[in-house]
């Protein structure tokens, strides 16, 4: 059964290698890379090319973002099942030959996904993924619902997802993927295997680490799913729905108030009030972002002041 391998790129001349040579190193060999170099400008080109000559490769000019790439790339495979591989991270040897072997044996499963390694500046952080991000039945969308733990590089998809639920959602430009996963739990039943096969790599340049833009995307992505699929939503306890919006937009708030953005702080915090009307320290900073700028790096000073003195 081909396999067909989307690794979206931009600028990705650093690590783009290493990827690819852990695609090569794959003892299940029926597959294709495809890579859509989403308008880079280094020496990401020619290190794809001279890899090997066999690999579809698509440049863009334009930078549209890694859910245009995935998607264009996907146009120009001809796989009955893909995987995802961004341009920074890595496979294990056996990656493709467990999942594979587990959709074969799990017809009625749409998506598979595994266990992961975290390396942060080249230093393994994470072994491995913790107990409470692992799921163990085929129906996931309301535990997805309530946090993401799919990470892409270790997924691998049958075509017809796709050709139900669509492709990625080109507005989105850091959480497509969540988008797309939780479409697809929607309406297929999603398999785990409990066996590290991947390395995400973290790094300065991770879309991801922009807080701000990650989470109000994750608040967009929520809000869609609550109009598409309200049937599911209905089955997720209230309380938990509302616990999951109160951290984000509490996180949203915390993160502008850091960066003197004071409307767009009181904004948020309102919004995560909004889910718990009893929270005295979403009420203090409410009102600290009615304060002057100087004021309120007097009170971080004294705060850490006084941390200091309590032993």
């Amino acid at each position: 059964m081909l396999v067909s391998v989307i690794i979206p790129v931009f600028n990705g001349g650093k690590f783009i290698k290493q990827a690819l040579e852990s695609v090569y190193s794959q003892s299940y060999k029926n597959f294709e890379v495809v890579c859509v170099d989403d308008g880079s400008t280094d020496n990401t080109g020619t290190t794809i090319k001279d890899f090997d000559k066999r690999i579809i490769y698509y440049y863009s000019q334009n930078n549209k973002g890694q859910a245009a790439a995935r998607n264009t790339a996907i146009g120009l495979s001809h796989g009955d099942l893909i995987a995802f591989l961004d341009a920074d991270d890595i496979w294990f040897p056996d990656k493709l030959k467990l999942q594979i072997k587990y959709l074969l044996d799990h017809p009625e499963v749409g998506m598979v996904h595994s266990n992961i390694s975290i390396v942060t500046n080249g230093l393994i952080t994470t072994r491995e993924l913790p107990i409470i991000k692992r799921h163990r039945s085929f129906s996931i969308f309301d535990e997805l619902y309530l946090g993401n733990f799919i990470n892409a590089t270790v997924v691998v998809l049958r075509r017809e997802c796709l050709n139900i639920v669509g492709l990625f959602d080109e507005s989105l430009r850091r959480v497509e993927d969540y988008d797309l996963w939780l479409r697809v739990a929607a309406n297929f039943k999603v398999g785990y295997q409990d066996v590290v096969t991947g390395i995400y790599r973290m790094h300065s340049d991770n879309t991801s680490r922009d807080t701000i833009a990650t989470n109000i995307e994750v608040l967009k992505v929520l809000c869609k799913m609550r109009n598409l699929y309200p049937q599911h939503i209905l089955k997720i306890p209230k309380k938990k729905i509302n616990n999951r919006y109160l951290r984000l937009n509490y996180s949203i708030g915390y993160e502008y108030f850091s960066k003197f953005d004071l409307v767009n702080a009181r904004r948020y915090f309102l919004n995560a009030l909004k889910f718990k009307k009893t929270s005295i320290p979403i009420y203090t900073y409410i009102l600290s972002t009615f304060l002057n700028i100087p004021m309120i790096e007097r009170i971080r000073v004294i705060k850490r002041g006084i941390r200091k003195c309590v032993y």
